[in-house]
């Protein structure tokens, strides 16, 4: 008997739910995440716990619901778009130019 099955979420915001998952029921009932970057070739998978994907679609901000993943890959799951490609995208001197310009 498997104690997996592939699913996909419809509901709630972020990139990696539009993504299938494969979900696990035991020895603890999680979801499982293969998380692509829009902009480079960039993949990983990412693990969730049942109950804090449930909080997360119920409101709970990221950072709160998934304290365990990193910012890196949370900013992934939301947008699509792995650090490094956010990084070059919006490079730090961008950031400090506009604040000197305020």
């Amino acid at each position: 008997m498997n104690n997996f099955e592939e699913v996909t979420l419809k509901s709630g915001t972020g990139d990696f739910l539009r993504h299938k998952c494969t979900e696990v029921h035991q020895p603890e009932h999680i979801y499982i995440f293969d998380l692509e970057c829009k902009q480079c070739d960039y993949k990983t998978k990412v693990s969730l716990k049942s109950q804090d994907l449930f909080n997360y679609h119920q409101g709970k901000y990221i950072q709160d619901a998934f304290p365990y993943i990193s910012q890196a890959t949370r900013g992934l799951m939301i947008d699509g778009v792995c650090h490094k490609c956010w990084d070059k995208m919006f490079p730090e001197d961008i950031d400090e130019e506009l604040h000197l310009q305020e």
